[in-house]
C-alpha cells in the first residue's frame, strides 16, 4: 500500500513539473472573473453528479463536471469529535490557518463587512513549478436553529477589492465556490462537517492538472483539521481512546 502510495504521489509530482512550460507568473488581469456559479441553494440542493472517488480515514470524497466549467467541483464529509462551535471557531482562526489548511501560508481579515460578513486574503503556495496565488474572498456565516453553522467563502466581486489588495507579482485566483456545514451529531458531542468546494488557480496552468492535484484537497484539509485540533487538545478524548 504505501509503494503505491509512493507511486500515486510520484506520478502527481511529474505531472506537475510538465506542467512548468505552461506556468504563468502573472496574470493578464488580476481580478476575477465576472463568472457567476452556481447559487448557495443550488449547490447544497443539488446531489446530482456527484461521484465517490475515495472513502479512508472516515473521510468520503467526491467530484463533479459543472456544466460550463473545467474544473471540478470537490465535496468532502466526516466527522469530527468537537461541538460546532469549537470547531467553527478552530477554522475561523487566521493564526492557525496555516498550520493545517492544505498550501495555505497566510490568511487575514483585511475587512469586515457585517457581523457575519467579512472579506478575507488568502496566500497559498502549491508545490514547485506552480506560482503561488492569492485570493480575496468574501466570508458569509449563517447559524441555524438546529444548532448547525453554514459558511459560504467565494471569491469577492471587482467592485469589493480594493487596489491596495491586489499583487502585481503574483496571480490572483478565483473561488468559485465553496460552502461549510456544521452539523450537531452524536447527541450534539460532535460535528458532522460536509463542504463543496471549487477553485480556479487561474494562470494558464492546464485545467486537467488543476483538477489532477486538487482532488486530494478534501481530505488533506479534513485530515489536517483533524490533526491540529488533536495537538491542541480540542477534540472528545473518549473518541481519541478508542
Amino acid at each position: 500500500m504505501a509503494r503505491v502510495s509512493r507511486c500515486f504521489v510520484w506520478s502527481r509530482w511529474l505531472a506537475l513539473i510538465s506542467a512548468v512550460l505552461w506556468t504563468s507568473s502573472t496574470a493578464a488581469d488580476p481580478r476575477p472573473s465576472d463568472h457567476k456559479p452556481a447559487s448557495p441553494a443550488d449547490k447544497v440542493s443539488s446531489q446530482g453528479g456527484w461521484e465517490q472517488i475515495s472513502d479512508e480515514d472516515g473521510i468520503i470524497v467526491y467530484q463533479r463536471r459543472e456544466l460550463g466549467s473545467r474544473v471540478l467541483s470537490l465535496r468532502g464529509e466526516g466527522v469530527i469529535a468537537a461541538v460546532p462551535q469549537a470547531v467553527f471557531s478552530f477554522m475561523s482562526n487566521n493564526d492557525e490557518a496555516q498550520e493545517w489548511v492544505p498550501l495555505v501560508v497566510a490568511r487575514s481579515t483585511v475587512k469586515e463587512l457585517t457581523p457575519t460578513q467579512r472579506i478575507e486574503y488568502t496566500h497559498v503556495s502549491p508545490p514547485w513549478p506552480v506560482a503561488d496565488r492569492y485570493f480575496i474572498n468574501v466570508l458569509s456565516v449563517e447559524r441555524r436553529g438546529d444548532g448547525s453553522i453554514y459558511v459560504v467563502v467565494q471569491s469577492a466581486k471587482p467592485a469589493q477589492i480594493e487596489p491596495s489588495w491586489l499583487h502585481d507579482n503574483m496571480v490572483l485566483g478565483e473561488l468559485l465556490y465553496s460552502d461549510f456545514t456544521l452539523t450537531p451529531t452524536d447527541g450534539g458531542r460532535h460535528t458532522h462537517l460536509s463542504f463543496t468546494v471549487q477553485t480556479d488557480p487561474k494562470g494558464v496552468v492546464p485545467k486537467f492538472l488543476v483538477n489532477l492535484f486538487q482532488r486530494s484537497w478534501p481530505r488533506d484539509f479534513m485530515l489536517g483539521l483533524r490533526r491540529q485540533m488533536q495537538r491542541k487538545g480540542l477534540l472528545d478524548a473518549e473518541v481519541l481512546a478508542h
